[in-house]
């Protein structure tokens, strides 16, 4: 019974980090990186494998409050260097 419980919470947890991965991702579809702002650094802090292919990642940036036009600039870099997944 642990066991099962451990595992729902891992599954509940990754799929939480996939959904906000997944509108972060979204939310920066359509914007542009300005020249004026400084690219936020990120480290990947956790990755998984998602059953139909490709993977989750948590990341966590080196910048406490980011603009939105920094966090859109880093969601449009993180979709260009996740097209192969």
């Amino acid at each position: 019974m642990h066991k099962d419980k451990l595992m729902n919470t891992r599954i509940l947890k990754h799929s939480l980090l996939a959904g906000f991965f997944a509108a972060f991702t979204f939310l920066a579809h359509d914007a542009s990186a300005q020249t004026n702002v400084a690219t936020l650094s990120y480290k990947i802090v956790e990755q998984w494998s998602i059953p139909n292919g490709g993977f989750g990642k948590a990341i966590v940036v080196n910048k406490p409050n980011p603009t939105e036009q920094e966090l859109r600039a880093l969601g449009e870099k993180l979709k260009q260097e996740t097209k192969g997944d």
